[in-house]
């Protein structure tokens, strides 16, 4: 993720609860930003792997 870009989602998350310039709540949405952000990059490298393999194994019974 950019850095801007994950600014951008801290601050508009702040925003969105009343709590701009809250460093608790800044830390906290920062964190919540990075656990959604990781849970996108694992979806995503599941979904190429799990697409790789039935593409490997669907070859195999093919011949």
């Amino acid at each position: 993720m950019l850095e801007n870009e994950y600014s951008q989602r801290v601050a508009d998350r702040l925003k969105a609860s009343g709590l701009s310039g809250d460093a608790d709540a800044e830390r906290e949405a920062g964190a919540q930003v990075m656990r959604e952000t990781e849970q996108q990059i694992y979806r995503q490298l599941t979904d190429e792997v799990l697409a790789l393999r039935l593409s490997e194994n669907g070859s195999n019974h093919i011949a």
